[in-house]
């Protein structure tokens, strides 16, 4: 078998190739859950569906999948297992506990995952080793059985996947699959997500928020396919083609339809919300299994998830031709994912190209914005100083200064047409300009017996004359 080291760490830098970005996305995804940092997302993770899962494999005891695999298939120990896109290891430990294989080799792509794995593990008979399944090669006819546990709905390269298991299994060679064989890319159909919607649509909105993004949703919808494909491609990617390749390589012994078709979308992000210990809730949850469970048996609705027992096929199915449909099919999936993530790193710079001048522009108006709130600081301080005595008596002396120069002009010109028909006390007044007419006002407001202090001050401060300032008492 192609493989690295145990100890390998292999540190690549997340999205550089599709291998990469896969195990690094679950790797993130095992050392988060092991930090008790994720909330429950999946369906699988409720109590209530775990119950009503095992009551469909017996209803005398409470038994797993693993442990209605031994149940139906295994009488004695075999030598050697197989456990494809093993994770953190729950499987081969389950697999050790019920004594079905004296030793099991697992596989996965994110060495984060495998790294706990193998602290979980620690003295048990189970060898860990890091691979791609779209590429890797198993050694031939070397295992008596191989588990696969919701890990082929990962696999675009399904034929080159299955074909090695075929191949390393012995003659009459067991296969345990516990899958989900849903829309690909979880492209729910149009009736499933409406009757999905309409269970939803009687939550409490409090039962809406999705843990997952972190808001509350108004309805169920389809994921988007971009965004699948840039956090992890692999998911659902040829989800609905699985049973079909499968059935090329391994016989059916048995098949038990898991449902999900309902609960798996509903659930997504919200089982979070459901109180394992409120009996409402587990009542909801168990009336739901019900109506999809006689939606599916009258043929209304296709199960979402299986647990297959298949046995080893001696000769495959198909032949040269479909291997090559399978190849192309493969082959083009490859070529959308590329495009789509090339697409989506162009929009991306795109869209960073057209942040950089609005940041500048942002800048620019906040520059503005703190200029203008300074301008209006100092208008207001000058609007105070105007409001002053100090400033009205400064600015009465420079209209003085330039009446004088206006009297001059005035004395000249004492036949002017503007006197016509006045009073001399109206005469007067039109000869004097309107800046001594502001200082009269001035006076006026500080009473008549100030007007040659007034006078007598403007004189010591600036050396006019109070003779040639033109006044008439107000």
């Amino acid at each position: 078998m192609s493989e690295k080291d145990d100890s390998g760490k292999g540190n690549i830098a997340a999205g550089a190739t599709r291998e990469a970005k896969v195990g690094a996305w679950w790797s993130a995804q095992a050392k988060r859950r092991e930090r008790e940092e994720s909330p429950r997302l999946d369906w699988l993770c409720s109590p209530v569906v775990q119950e009503i899962i095992s009551r469909k494999f017996s209803e005398e005891e409470e038994i797993n999948w693993i442990g209605f695999v031994k149940k139906k298939l295994i009488d004695k120990p075999l030598d050697l297992g197989l456990s494809i896109g093993c994770g953190t290891g729950d499987l081969e430990r389950d697999v050790v506990a019920h004594v079905i294989c004296r030793k099991i080799e697992a596989v996965d792509i994110a060495e984060g995952a495998l790294e706990i794995a193998r602290r979980q593990a620690s003295d048990l008979p189970i060898k860990y080793i890091q691979g791609d399944l779209e590429t890797m090669n198993f050694p031939p006819n070397n295992y008596d059985i191989a588990f696969c546990s919701a890990t082929l709905h990962h696999i675009n390269k399904l034929d080159h996947c299955l074909s090695q298991i075929h191949n390393s299994l012995k003659k009459e060679g067991l296969f345990a699959l516990f899958e989900y064989i849903g829309p690909s890319r979880f492209q729910w159909e149009p009736y499933q997500l409406r009757l999905v919607n309409d269970v939803y649509a009687l939550l409490p909105e409090e039962y809406h928020l999705n843990r997952d993004s972190g808001i509350i949703l108004a309805s169920v919808t389809r994921p988007g396919i971009a965004f699948m494909i840039q956090n992890d491609p692999s998911e659902a990617v040829r989800a609905h083609d699985i049973l079909e390749v499968a059935d090329r390589y391994f016989e059916t012994l048995y098949r038990i339809d898991l449902g999900g078709t309902l609960l798996n979308p509903l659930l997504g992000g919200i089982c979070e919300s459901f109180d394992d210990n409120d009996e409402m809730d587990s009542s909801f949850l168990r009336l739901v299994a019900l109506l999809e469970e006689s939606l599916t048996k009258a043929g209304f609705l296709s199960p979402c998830f299986v647990v297959m027992g298949y046995r080893r096929r001696e000769n495959p199915l198909g032949g040269a031709e479909t291997q090559r449909e399978e190849r192309e099919r493969s082959e083009t999936i490859s070529r959308q994912e590329a495009e789509i993530t090339s697409l989506c790193q162009r929009l991306s710079e795109a869209g960073t190209e057209v942040e950089k001048p609005l940041e500048r522009l942002d800048e620019k108006k906040t520059r503005l914005e703190v200029l203008a709130r300074a301008i209006e600081k100092q208008q207001l301080k000058n609007l105070e100083l105007k409001k002053g005595f100090l400033f009205r008596v400064v600015r009465a002396a420079r209209r003085i200064l330039r009446g004088e120069r206006l009297g001059e002009k005035v004395e000249e010109n004492v036949q002017s047409p503007v006197c016509e028909g006045k009073t001399q006390a109206e005469a007067g007044e039109s000869y004097v300009s309107p800046e001594v007419r502001a200082v009269k006002s001035c006076l006026g407001e500080s009473g008549p017996d100030s007007e040659y202090l007034w006078l007598h001050w403007v004189r010591e401060l600036i050396g006019t004359s109070s003779g040639k300032a033109l006044l008439t008492p107000p």
